[in-house]
Parts: structure tokens; C-alpha cells; sequence
């Protein structure tokens, strides 16, 4: 059965029924263009009379002139293609706002992209392309957390047996991981590197080795001297550590140097003294003449408690009163006391 309405004007028709399909088509314009079908399967089609195969319940939309403008308190849909022949659905907000719909999501407008849950905005696009995860407002390529945040976190997961990276690359290949931050949970221990080189290492038990993979002490350091440096307007201040060098225990602190080689003490004006190979100590000179102690200058002691402000001093005269109690000083060498006695003008 086909049956046909027809307006008086003679422009618009229904039909029922047409070509024995069932199908109900709403037809308009000059030409008579199918405006909308309702098929007996379910399908509907806007400008659209065909569908898939085995569509049912489909909603087939016929790709049109896209909307330039918005009406107020409604949105818009319709098909427009993205590329040429890959038609997509296009959301018009009232806004203005234009959202597509297909192998990627995103706008056609200049406006941000935000993903929300609850109503709220968990992760925005803007319009240059930074990302904002707990932000509407990224300032850089990814943002995390706002600076209104209590507190942001990241985390990079791994099984127990593996591990987690972050990498920093300038290309592809071995370029992709110049910079390198590894974690390896089977051992339980951080490295970084630079240059696709890992360097430092951090162990669980909180020993760090640089050039160690697996250090022995809380700083352990491999291969190369250790400069401790501070630098100051009056000049650069350092303790240096070499292979020889600096070694402290729970009770002392051994210096070395390096082997043949003297260990010199200096202040600001210069070398002050020096142990040499053969563990004698030099004061106030650079050559060795043999003696275990080798002074060039005066060796001063204070006078005894109780007695007067009159100094000892050897390489020199002492000047004391005739009658002072502290002409007499007590020396140990190798455990065997000497006392030494100024002699004064009236002895």
C-alpha cells in the first residue's frame, strides 16, 4: 500500500510504504529531496536514505553546510567531513564552540578542550596545546596540579621485578634517553645518568655512589678526584678528595697523599708545613735535612700556671725575672721527661 499527503502548495509530501518497503520517508523542496526516513528496521536517516549493512537502530546523519552561528538555549549536530570522505559528527555549542568527533577528539575552534568527571574539569587541551592535569590553566607542555593545590602527585608504576624511567631525548634510537632517572624494583635502588650513561646510584640502605653501581659507604666515589668547592667574593674555598686523599672512621680522620708525594698544610699566606715520604715533619721550610721535626723559626711555650706572663722560646733568649719560680719547663720525649731551666742574668 502507498499512500501520499501532499500540501496544498504542492512542495512537501509523506509517503508510506513506498517501493513495498514499509519505510516512512519525509519528503521536501522543489526537487521532493528525502528530508527524513524512518525505516521499518529502526534506522532513522537525516538527509540520509541508506545505511549500513545490518544497521539497526542507527541514526544516519547526511553531511551538510556547516552552522556559522548559534541559537540561544540549544546546541547543534550535524555531519560535516573532517578530511575528504571521513564525514565525523560536529557538536556546535551555543557558546560557538565547535566539537568533532571521530579517530581524534577536539575542537575546530579556538577553544580549550576540557575532560570532566562529576561536572568538575580533570584534564584540559588549551589552545596552544599545553596540557593540564587538576588545572584549567597549563603553563607548560604538561602541568600537574594547580598552584592552588594541596598536593600534587605522580606516579609511574612497575612490577616488582622491573622497573620504571623517566627519560629526556632529543631523538630516536639511543637519542631518546640522553637523560635517564631508572628505577629498579627488583633491588630496590634509583639511578641517573646523562649522556644514555647511568652515573649515580642511590641504594635503598641510603649509600650513593658516583661511578659505584653498588657503594660501600654513604658516599662512595670511583675513578676521579671529589672536589668539594665553595666559591666566594673573596675567592674559591675547597676541600679536594683524590684516590689519596681524605679518610675519616668513627674515631679519626687520616689524611694521605698521594704516594711520594709530601701532604702540605697551607693558610693564606702560603705553605705552613709539610709531612714528607719518610714521616718527618717540616715547619717553615720545603727541604728535608733528615731530622724527624724540622723547624725554621722559633718554637715558643707559655710560662707555668702560677707564674709570670714571661714565655719560653726556643732559637731564642728568654727574658725572665732573677728570681721567678717559671725558669723551669717539663718536656717528655719517647716517655722519658727532660725539664729545661732558663738561665738568667744573675745564675
Amino acid at each position: 500500500m502507498s499512500t501520499s499527503a501532499i500540501r496544498n502548495d504542492g512542495t512537501q509530501y509523506f509517503d508510506y510504504g513506498t517501493s513495498g518497503s514499509g519505510d516512512f520517508f519525509f519528503r521536501g523542496g522543489s526537487g521532493f529531496a528525502t528530508v527524513l526516513v524512518l525505516t521499518n528496521t529502526t534506522n532513522v536517516g537525516i538527509g540520509q536514505t541508506t545505511f549500513g549493512t545490518s544497521a539497526t537502530k542507527t541514526l544516519a546523519i547526511g553531511s551538510g553546510v556547516a552552522p556559522t552561528t548559534s541559537p540561544a538555549d540549544a546546541f547543534q549536530l550535524y555531519s560535516a567531513d573532517i578530511t575528504a570522505g571521513n564525514a565525523a559528527p560536529h557538536f556546535r555549542t551555543e557558546g560557538g564552540a565547535v566539537i568533532t568527533v571521530s579517530e581524534k577528539l577536539g575542537t575546530k575552534t579556538n577553544t580549550n578542550l576540557t575532560l570532566s568527571t562529576n561536572d568538575i574539569g580533570r584534564v584540559t587541551i588549551d589552545t596552544s596545546g599545553n596540557v593540564g592535569i587538576g588545572t584549567t590553566n597549563p603553563l607548560d607542555l604538561l602541568q600537574v596540579g594547580s598552584f592552588t593545590s594541596a598536593s600534587s602527585t605522580i606516579t609511574i608504576g612497575s612490577g616488582t621485578a622491573s622497573s620504571g624511567s623517566l627519560y629526556f631525548g632529543d631523538g630516536s634510537g639511543a637519542d631518546r634517553y640522553r637523560g635517564i632517572v631508572n628505577y629498579y624494583h627488583a633491588t630496590d635502588y634509583m639511578a641517573i645518568g646523562a649522556g644514555g650513561v647511568e652515573y649515580m646510584f642511590l641504594r635503598s640502605d641510603g649509600k650513593l655512589g658516583l661511578g659505584v653501581a653498588s657503594p660501600s659507604a654513604i658516599l662512595h666515589v670511583s675513578n676521579d678526584t671529589l672536589n668539594i668547592r665553595k666559591s666566594n667574593a673573596a675567592g674559591t674555598v675547597y676541600v679536594e678528595v683524590a684516590n689519596d686523599g681524605i679518610f675519616a672512621t668513627g674515631t679519626s680522620l687520616t689524611l694521605f697523599a698521594p704516594t711520594s708525594q709530601p701532604l702540605i698544610f697551607s693558610s693564606g699566606n702560603g705553605e705552613a708545613g709539610r709531612f714528607v715520604a719518610n714521616k718527618n715533619l717540616l715547619l717553615g721550610q720545603t727541604s728535608d735535612t733528615g731530622e724527624r721535626l724540622q723547624i725554621n723559626g722559633a718554637l715558643r711555650t707559655s710560662a707555668p700556671t702560677g707564674g709570670t706572663a714571661a714565655a719560653w722560646k726556643f732559637g731564642a733568649v728568654a727574658t725572665v725575672t732573677p728570681t721567678s719560680q717559671n725558669r723551669t719547663i717539663e718536656v717528655e720525649i719517647g716517655g722519658t721527661t727532660y725539664y729545661l731551666t732558663a738561665k738568667t742574668t744573675n745564675d
